[in-house]
């Protein structure tokens, strides 16, 4: 029970701090110039994990491809050798 009160604390200032410092700024304007460079700042963190993540999906894309290319091949070679040993 304790640690779910510590929880939900914990869980209301991290979303009331940021707030608490936008309202804290001189003005509407700077508070607008703050929110914007944050926005921006955001979207450039989530364009770039978004990117690497493209990266990573093409990585294992290409790999279980060429998986799939071997196991192909190998099962050819054990088919084609348990037809050479069946036919002696």
């Amino acid at each position: 029970m304790n640690k779910r009160i510590f929880l939900l604390n914990l869980l209301l200032m991290f979303f009331i701090l940021p707030a608490a410092a936008v309202l804290q700024e001189d003005s509407l304007q700077n508070s607008l110039a703050v929110l914007r460079h944050e926005l921006i700042t955001r979207h450039y963190e989530q364009t770039e994990q978004l990117n690497r993540a493209k990266l990573i999906n093409e990585r294992v894309m290409q790999q279980l491809h060429e998986i799939g290319e071997n196991s192909a091949q190998i099962s050819l070679m054990l088919y084609s050798q348990n037809s050479e040993i069946f036919s002696t």
